[in-house]
């Protein structure tokens, strides 16, 4: 459980020690401290199997080991969580477990994703979610810890798509990637598993025939690659003068592992990408790749003073309006 957490649902000393046990005191006091806050809940008090049956999820997560100090300011923090704990207990803890037992996570921490997407979570069933953590594995992600980073990254991974349509995609970008390959990539940005395969291999394709990659060897470049300046928003360059300006292109070809070191490929529209690899087409800053004529080595540059330029824009408006400044060009 992340210390951020432990503090937002601090444990209160202020409860008996019924309230501690796992059943409807505990129950009773959680829908006590709900309505003080406006937050009504009706318990079935005169129905004693219906209170047991409410108290499931709480019961279970208490005799693992989960505090019921935790669970209870948890629950009354949380209306919402306590709702789903009570009237779909037995999923709901089903799901918890799978949280724990493939993504590595703490019941804590569980509970916490939980919180945030129990609706969600609930609307398929825990072998639903398992069958999507599993589609993580088959991409190479290792099962427990590696599998909880992406979900934690992406929760949306394990609700947002059918299992099986998961699968095909995976299956699908085995056709441009190795398989180390995509997991680099599924580990970066898991939201890949959620997207149009159609309209990945479209900007796939274009990336891969229409942009290229050479890396700088003599010249102390720490980052200069086309698929990194159209895709992550920044135009950097590194020279050894005084002087950003650079009479030499480049002509490239980008490999498939280099798609992993880059994140909005799979967010950005087609045309979005094309309009930066105009830019830089019509600046003289690159060259498309000769099919005839590819370029291994990059030659001998005119390299002017001994400075690092360094230029990062997050916004679409800003990197036109810098960089044609610099460049003295505008897009139609």
């Amino acid at each position: 459980m992340s210390a951020a957490y432990e503090e937002e649902c601090s444990l209160g000393n202020d409860f008996t020690s019924e309230d501690l046990i796992a059943g409807p005191s505990m129950l009773r006091r959680i829908v006590a401290d709900l309505n003080k806050n406006g937050i009504q809940f009706i318990l079935p008090t005169a129905d004693s199997d219906s209170m047991e049956q409410l108290t499931y999820a709480l019961r279970s997560l208490a005799n693992i080991g989960v505090k019921p100090e935790f669970l209870i300011d948890a629950c009354r923090k949380n209306p919402e969580l306590f709702r789903n704990l009570t009237t779909k207990g037995e999923e709901a803890y089903q799901i918890l477990k799978v949280l724990v037992t493939s993504c590595g996570m703490t019941y804590e921490d569980s509970l916490r994703m939980f919180s945030s997407h129990g609706d969600d979570l609930l609307a398929g069933s825990s072998a639903d979610v398992q069958a999507r953590v599993d589609v993580l594995v088959i991409c190479d992600v290792e099962s427990g810890a590696a599998c909880g980073k992406v979900v934690r990254k992406c929760p949306a991974i394990l609700f947002a798509r059918e299992p099986m349509e998961m699968r095909k995609l995976v299956e699908a970008l085995g056709g441009f990637f190795s398989r180390k390959e995509i997991s680099a990539i599924v580990e970066t940005v898991p939201e890949v598993l959620l997207k149009n395969i159609e309209e990945l291999e479209e900007k796939y394709e274009y990336i891969f025939f229409h942009v290229g990659y050479q890396v700088f060897g003599a010249v102390t470049f720490f980052t200069f690659e086309l698929f990194t300046i159209v895709c992550h928003f920044r135009v950097v360059f590194t020279t050894d003068s005084s002087s950003y300006i650079m009479d030499q292109t480049l002509q490239m070809c980008i490999e498939g592992d280099e798609f992993k070191d880059c994140i909005n490929w799979v967010f950005m529209d087609l045309d979005d990408i094309m309009m930066r690899h105009e830019f830089l087409l019509k600046t003289g800053r690159y060259t498309t790749p000769d099919a005839k004529r590819p370029q291994k080595k990059m030659v001998s540059c005119s390299i002017y003073g001994a400075w690092r330029f360094v230029y990062y824009c997050q916004d679409e408006s800003r990197f036109v309006l810098r960089a044609a400044s610099l460049f003295s060009f505008t897009i139609l």
